[in-house]
């Protein structure tokens, strides 16, 4: 496994990517800084716009879709990890739409009629209503 020198910790990440060393500073923020790197790999998340809406709905690939609206500008690890989960993302597609867009409020907000963010809706279809 390379370890040379206790404590070692390897990060094994899902797939057929290979284990790796764990080198960078021994400590819980370090720790949850490579596993998020090692989710966001995968991430298969749709960052949606006004104008990206419509063919993400109405792709038939995966009619399922999953928004996410937040606060947050980026998406969350969770999310991330959801939209890379091999049972899931052969059926579902993940979009992630942040609360503000060049510092007002994302117009994508109104037209779901979101009051309060966050939150998670699952749609089947392409209809906006």
């Amino acid at each position: 496994q390379n370890v040379r020198k206790p404590p070692a910790v390897m990060l094994y990440p899902t797939g057929n990517r290979a284990a790796r060393l764990y080198r960078g500073r021994m400590s819980e923020e370090g720790f949850t800084a490579a596993v998020a790197q090692m989710i966001g790999f995968n991430d298969r998340t749709v960052h949606l716009t006004h104008k990206s809406l419509p063919e993400f709905l109405t792709g038939r690939t995966r009619p399922i879709k999953v928004l996410l609206f937040s606060r947050r500008p980026r998406t969350p690890v969770i999310f991330k990890a959801l939209s890379s989960d091999a049972e899931l993302w052969p059926h579902m597609e993940f979009g992630f739409i942040p609360e503000e867009v060049d510092n007002s409020r994302n117009p994508l907000l109104d037209a779901y009629n979101i009051q309060t963010v966050p939150q998670v809706m699952v749609q089947y279809g392409p209809d906006l209503s």
